[in-house]
C-alpha cells in the first residue's frame, strides 16, 4: 500500500508529497526490518528535503527516517547522530500537536 501511495502521488502530488512517500516507505521497511530498503528509501527522503530546502515537520520527519534506517542497520554512531538531529528538529514543529505527534512517533524503539 505504501508503494501504491508513492505511485499515486508521483503522478498528481508535489516534492513534498514525493518526500512524504519515500518516508511512509523507509518506516515500512524498518518496521518489517528491511535494512537495504528502509534505508535507500530514507536516503530518498532526505535528498528531496535537502533538495526542496524542506523544513519543520517535513524536515523533522526525514531525520527521523534517517535515524531509524541506520538503527535497524546496525549503524549505532550514526543512528545515535541522526536522532539527535531528530531531536533538534523538533524545534522547528511550530504547531505543538504536530510537535507532540512527531516526539511520540520518534520515542517508539526501532527494531534494531
Amino acid at each position: 500500500m505504501a508503494y501504491a501511495s508513492a505511485w499515486h502521488w508521483r503522478q498528481v502530488g508535489t516534492a513534498v508529497n514525493e518526500q512524504r512517500a519515500e518516508w511512509l516507505i523507509s518506516h515500512v521497511h524498518a518496521v518489517l526490518g528491511n535494512r537495504r530498503a528502509s534505508l535507500r528509501h530514507a536516503e530518498r527522503c532526505w535528498s528531496i528535503t535537502e533538495a526542496e530546502a524542506l523544513d519543520g515537520f517535513d524536515r523533522a520527519y526525514a531525520c527521523e527516517a534517517m535515524y531509524r534506517s541506520s538503527a535497524v542497520n546496525g549503524a549505532t554512531r550514526a543512528a545515535a547522530e541522526w536522532h539527535e538531529r531528530a531531536l533538534a528538529a523538533a524545534d522547528g514543529i511550530d504547531n505543538s500537536e504536530d510537535r507532540d505527534l512527531y516526539l511520540a512517533d520518534l520515542a517508539v524503539p526501532t527494531n534494531a
